[in-house]
């Protein structure tokens, strides 16, 4: 997550070099084989013209040497997003998977090339989807082209989940444990004449709403909600973050594959966006 506070920090820096590279990253199958080979190509390309400014070589690999110990972990590069933005200076590195394709770039001078990661703040920006269930809800982080899964640490697993490690005494009327005829252990879950009452959706939403508040501490991107109609205005009971827009892409989503699913949410939240994109080109400086 590129959190508001890491783009000032990146936008204020100043430095005798900045290096800033951009890299468009393949997502699935074979072609993730490609992400570390085009980022050798940019580093090669970095080191050029870090030569070209008068740095020596122990200068040089010392700048570059987080990104060439990336470019080693395999599994990293099979586990992208659409595009990557990497920002070295002498002890500072920050490396980030974005939600747009950029074009391969690399740049050298006193402060970092910020220009690519500009629809991030204003017209094309970041925002949030909650998708509400009661079997498992999922936040999204998505922009106008992209949309991917967040993982939420400590978000519950369904209200089952929530349920159960919030009530002690629910937990052993949550789940038995029986043998089946193979010799194995089976689970037996159940809900209860109570499973949908409101009070208990407001137990899960209060732990759902836990984890993403904390996940998006500091975040202004806003966030949208979908789901199943009923379940939207108990959620918003126990919303506590602050820039939850009243967007509406509808509650019949269980159908829509994830184009449409993005799509949806990017018509409902793109007037926030035309709203904002003039203030954001006069607050944040772009480097040219």
């Amino acid at each position: 997550l590129l959190s508001k506070d890491t783009l000032k920090k990146l936008i204020e820096t100043r430095s005798e070099p900045c290096v800033s590279i951009y890299l468009p990253t393949e997502r699935i199958g074979q072609d993730t084989e490609q992400n570390p080979i085009r980022m050798k190509n940019q580093l090669t390309k970095a080191e050029g013209l870090l030569k070209e400014e008068g740095l020596r070589k122990n200068e040089i690999d010392k700048i570059l040497a987080p990104v060439h110990a990336l470019v080693e972990q395999r599994s990293y590069w099979q586990q992208q997003s659409y595009g990557l933005a990497v920002f070295l200076s002498d002890g500072e590195a920050v490396v980030h998977q974005l939600p747009l394709s950029f074009e391969e770039f690399v740049f050298v001078g006193s402060r970092y090339y910020l220009k690519p990661i500009m629809p991030l703040l204003s017209g094309d920006g970041r925002f949030y989807l909650l998708h509400l269930n009661l079997e498992d809800s999922v936040l999204y982080q998505a922009s106008r082209y992209a949309m991917d899964t967040v993982d939420v640490p400590d978000m519950p697993k369904g209200i089952d989940d929530a349920l159960r490690y919030d009530d002690p005494e629910k937990q052993l009327q949550h789940a038995t444990t029986n043998r089946t005829d193979g010799g194995h252990d089976a689970i037996h879950h159940g809900h209860g004449d109570d499973y949908d009452k409101k009070e208990n959706i407001l137990r899960y939403f209060h732990q759902v709403d836990d984890a993403v508040k904390s996940l998006l501490a500091d975040e202004t991107a806003p966030l949208i909600l979908t789901g199943v109609g009923y379940l939207l205005p108990i959620y918003k009971e126990t919303n506590e973050y602050p820039h939850l827009l009243e967007a509406d892409i509808g509650t019949d989503v269980s159908e829509m594959d994830a184009k449409m699913l993005h799509q949806r949410a990017w018509e409902a939240v793109e007037p926030h966006f035309q709203k904002e994109q003039e203030a954001a080109s006069n607050n944040y400086f772009v480097a040219r």
